[in-house]
């Protein structure tokens, strides 16, 4: 039997009912603040990421909480298209850039496949290639020792042993999906990363033309969904004790799923009925591609390009984040 979703979308409503007054609201317009302050009288590039990081922040929360509000009817919902994901996107290149050019800081592997995740479910394919890419690079290279993941886990539970320690998820998942497309598979086990390996055989599934296979797999995707959503994303409970669904965009947006439905899409291939009762819910509605590419916060950009023109290595991201969906 089918596993109802963690919460129903009037829950998240009670939850965040205030959000947008008291919490994200305030939040959001103090970060823009220091952003468009940075931009006008700062240099320090790590000074600005921190600010951009945090304007990224708020404003997926304050997006997500203004959609869910749109109209009371649920059916009447349309289905979220979570831009924001291009401005986690160009935080994460970011930061496996600098491990190139410093070694630290190490990227957190579990944001980097929630943005890959993200960003196929929306349709930027491009941009999600580019980040995979050169996340599979640094894996390649580093292995474990890479991962801040573990390691940060071992500062905060030095007694466990290694094989207690929670599994890798959405990254996982997020570069064995992008294989069908690229042909470039990943050896994990060589790479010494703890996968769950649930995810990488729904994964492996993508390209299958068998419709009940198809239909377990995106069945079992949402269970895994349902499993792995943090009881409560404001808490303590989130990706690093491997509830890697820590955000309340997330928890009724399975973004997973649709990014394993958009991989099929684009190979041309049809996928089976939705069934699963967390795609019966407004959120989780699959649209017809391509998505509305919306227009970019300009302090956003206009921070993109104060950092291009202090570091060249980094002038290509303006449009990168710009690119239209696919």
């Amino acid at each position: 039997m089918a596993t109802l979703p963690s919460f129903t979308l009037k829950e998240l409503r009670f939850f965040l009912r205030d959000d947008r007054e008291s919490f994200s609201g305030p939040s959001l317009a103090r970060e823009l603040a220091k952003l468009e302050e940075w931009v006008e009288t700062h240099d320090d590039i790590a000074l600005g990421l921190v600010h951009f990081s945090s304007v990224a922040a708020y404003l997926e929360r304050v997006t997500f909480v203004d959609h869910i509000f749109q109209d009371i009817e649920n059916e009447l919902l349309p289905p979220l298209n979570l831009q924001t994901a291009r401005y986690n996107f160009v935080y994460e290149l970011i930061n496996c850039r600098d491990w190139f050019a410093f070694g630290d800081p190490s990227p957190v592997m579990s944001d980097i496949g929630r943005t890959i995740v993200d960003l196929i479910a929306i349709g930027q394919l491009e941009n999600a290639q580019e980040l995979s890419a050169i996340a599979a690079k640094i894996l390649r290279q580093e292995g474990y020792s890479w991962q801040t993941f573990y390691r940060d886990r071992h500062i905060k539970f030095p007694e466990m042993e290694d094989d207690e320690l929670v599994t890798q998820k959405l990254f996982p998942f997020a570069l064995q999906l992008l294989s069908a497309i690229t042909g470039d598979d990943f050896d994990w086990k060589a790479s010494h990363v703890e996968v769950d390996a649930s995810y990488v055989e729904i994964a492996k599934t993508v390209g299958s033309d068998d419709m009940d296979l198809v239909g377990q797999a995106i069945d079992g995707l949402c269970e895994l969904h349902i499993a792995w959503t943090s009881p409560n994303p404001d808490g303590e409970v989130r990706a690093m004790e491997g509830f890697e669904i820590d955000r309340w965009a997330h928890v009724l947006w399975p973004s997973e799923v649709l990014a394993f439905l958009r991989v099929r899409e684009r190979l041309g291939l049809v996928s089976p009925p939705l069934t699963h009762p967390l795609l019966q819910q407004p959120l989780a509605r699959f649209s017809v591609r391509p998505f509305e590419t919306s227009p970019l916060s300009q302090p956003m950009v206009a921070f993109l390009k104060k950092l291009g023109s202090l570091d060249p290595a980094m002038a290509d991201l303006v449009d990168m984040v710009q690119r239209p969906n696919g």
